[in-house]
């Protein structure tokens, strides 16, 4: 009787041992797969945040860029203007902006806070936007880890390219006198203000190269000041190859989104890999005389433009005005220095 009851002991306090340690995997298997539950959860929302900063500091730090090339006077001039801007691009992605001091603000996005930075390290040349933001876990806070710091960072500097090579002046006019950099324009080529058979085309000497002007550019000089001959018929058998042959001859997928679709050109993604024969110089053009034929028109400027399409049917190239090309002349191997903007990578 007494040896049953030693084993019977026995028995039971290894039952005791046994239930203990299965109490203490199960402890431990909770604390792992928490935190698994932890990584999933809260690392995929820190990627969703990451991804979200970053995208706004880069297209705050290409609208920086944008604004340092056309906005005039000093340098202090040029980099208040570019910060404003990535100000106002912060804003209209979500993020609440406030302590402004320097190039510097506090950032909120809900109940999380951050920094927004903007440094240059070039002058206005190159344009660095920093967001950091103290994002709120879910999980991990089982774990006594309630947050996490993100970073994200952008540089966007402007790039000078040379006019050597390009073949990009077209015997077009862009008329109106003035116009918006990094905004969608339209520019009509059918007649204007009741002038018949003037469809806003230029006569470049010769003649009889105009199809080739189109094609492949004109060569020769063009000042501002110049008077120019208007060149008159519709043309629609050549300009719509010329453009076709232009846009199909990009070979970098180039391409200008409006990613915030306004059009005010604060929010514009740049993706042009220069030289590319979507890019095109037009002579702004004023002065335009009545006529039933050939007109002349006076050359007041250059714009730099990107093709984004023709339309035949209407006759209306729609494309974008990049930044602000400044020169008295423009000849396709010297007088102009093309300016455009890239994120640094």
């Amino acid at each position: 009787m007494s040896s049953r009851m030693v084993r019977l002991t026995e028995t039971l306090r290894s039952l005791r041992g046994e239930r203990g340690s299965a109490m203490l995997i199960t402890g431990v298997a909770m604390v792992v797969l928490i935190g698994f539950t932890a990584m999933a959860v809260d690392g995929g929302y820190l990627y969703y945040r990451h991804t979200q900063m970053q995208d706004i500091a880069d297209a705050a730090a290409l609208a920086a860029a944008h604004q340092a090339i056309k906005t005039s006077g000093t340098v202090e001039d040029k980099q208040q203007a570019a910060f404003n801007v990535v100000l106002k691009c912060a804003q209209k992605n979500g993020l609440q902006t406030s302590n402004v001091s320097g190039f510097a603000c506090d950032v909120a996005l809900g109940d999380e806070m951050g920094r927004l930075t903007v440094s240059f390290a070039v002058g206005p040349e190159e344009v660095q936007v920093e967001i950091t933001l103290n994002t709120s876990l879910f999980f991990a806070r089982v774990l006594s880890i309630d947050a996490a710091t993100l970073g994200a960072q952008a540089t966007a500097e402007v790039i000078h390219v040379d006019g050597a090579g390009q073949q990009s002046l077209l015997p077009l006019a862009f008329f109106g006198g003035t116009y918006v950099p990094n905004v969608r324009t339209q520019l009509t080529f059918t007649p204007g203000d009741g002038v018949a058979g003037n469809y806003g085309y230029l006569d470049y000497k010769p003649s009889n190269l105009f199809d080739d002007y189109l094609a492949h550019g004109f060569s020769n000089t063009v000042t501002m000041g110049n008077v120019l001959e208007t060149y008159p018929g519709q043309k629609t058998g050549q300009v719509r190859p010329a453009i076709a042959s232009r846009i199909a001859g990009c070979t970098h997928g180039c391409s200008v989104v409006d990613q915030d679709g306004d059009n005010d050109g604060d929010n514009l993604l740049v993706n042009v890999t220069e030289p590319c024969p979507r890019v095109i110089v037009i002579p702004a053009v004023a002065g335009f005389f009545d006529s039933n034929g050939r007109s002349y028109v006076t050359v007041t400027g250059f714009v730099k433009f990107f093709i984004e399409g023709y339309d035949d049917q209407t006759k209306v190239l729609t494309g974008w005005p990049l930044g602000q090309v400044a020169a008295s002349n423009y000849q396709s191997t010297e007088g102009l220095a093309m300016r455009s903007v890239r994120l640094k990578r």
